[in-house]
């Protein structure tokens, strides 16, 4: 009989706790049965068609809360694979597609500076380009990745493979799921860092150059958060007359 409407509509439900997943899925059943119609001559129909998606967040993935992160790091300890790839986004705010290539080849040590850096073309950024991102290696993350050097990349399966990005994104939710954070997801992580950077005092112009956004309305959205929460407790004081 082959797949049908409410086959989708199931395949979809599935996801229902991750709307944008769920969202992707319908698109990619979507766009396979197109090829199917079209040039495979394989099908007849697209039973993908008419299936609504869900109604995403308007904020995207979770931002992790410090008390979130002391959570992850005091399951998974620092040794893990685990502990490692929670370290490697919290220091450079790399998204997983980039986390999964970072490795020895990506790292320079600076000559003005004598700093090790790290140098890596992202996959992508929100205009869907590639963008270059060259930062100084942060303490924490350089002593847990000494003595990784002979790794083609610093983040490996228990095969001593590298991992694909899907296959790291799943298993870093898995890590969240045992250290009971099933509300989490590694690019929270990216959010996070974002939003700390900002409230440390991080220009918009400084947030694109870390994180490879290319707009500067990406940026604005952080220090824009940041300087209202400055205001609001300057400001708070002002409701009490002297």
């Amino acid at each position: 009989m082959g797949l049908r409407k409410a086959h989708i509509t199931k395949l979809r439900d599935q996801k229902a706790d991750k709307p944008e997943a769920a969202n992707h899925r319908v698109k990619a059943l979507s766009a396979l049965f197109e090829w199917a119609c079209g040039e495979a001559g394989l099908s007849k129909l697209n039973p993908a068609h008419g299936v609504k998606k869900f109604k995403a967040s308007k904020s995207g993935h979770h931002t992790w809360t410090h008390d979130e992160m002391e959570q992850f790091v005091a399951h998974h300890k620092p040794g893990s694979r685990a502990h490692l790839c929670f370290l490697i986004i919290r220091c450079t705010g790399l998204r997983i597609s980039d986390v999964s290539r970072l490795g020895p080849k990506h790292l320079y040590c600076d000559p003005e500076t004598e700093l090790q850096h790290f140098k890596i073309a992202t996959k992508k950024n929100e205009n869907n380009t590639s963008t270059v991102i060259d930062m100084p290696m942060l303490p924490p993350l350089a002593a847990a990745i000494k003595g990784l050097d002979h790794q083609a990349t610093f983040i490996e399966t228990q095969w001593g493979k590298q991992y694909s990005i899907k296959g790291l994104g799943n298993r870093f939710s898995d890590w969240c799921n045992q250290a009971g954070l099933p509300h989490c997801a590694a690019h929270g992580i990216r959010k996070a860092d974002a939003v700390i950077a900002a409230e440390q005092g991080a220009t918009a112009h400084e947030l694109m150059s870390m994180f490879g956004w290319e707009k500067l309305s990406t940026a604005e959205i952080y220090t824009r958060k940041a300087d209202n929460k400055k205001l609001s407790r300057t400001g708070s004081s002002k409701l009490l007359r002297k």
